[in-house]
């Protein structure tokens, strides 16, 4: 099955996003920079390594993890003929 993206996902994340902001109150563009880069480190970190003979490596190419991080940061979907965004079925399930 794989995971799949919700036709209105971009107006969700929006939702999200504008929610979060509101409720820290106040906040620049720096902090937003910086709230991204913390968001994309703990991507990286939460998927792009694994434990190989008891040591925590890179991921390995084909890995499952590895191919989500890939998709969330390089943005691996495509639109549809109607405009929705589709996810990348290759992107994830192998």
């Amino acid at each position: 099955m794989g995971l799949r993206y919700h036709d209105s996902q971009q107006v969700l994340r929006d939702l999200f996003w504008g929610v979060f902001y509101q409720a820290m109150g106040k906040v620049s563009e720096d902090q937003k920079k910086l709230i991204e880069a913390a968001r994309l480190v703990g991507l990286f970190l939460a998927n792009g390594f694994e434990w190989t003979d008891g040591n925590l490596v890179p991921a390995s190419e084909g890995n499952i993890d590895l191919r989500y991080l890939e998709a969330v940061t390089l943005t691996l979907w495509g639109q549809t003929g109607d405009g929705r965004i589709a996810w990348s079925e290759s992107a994830v399930v192998g």
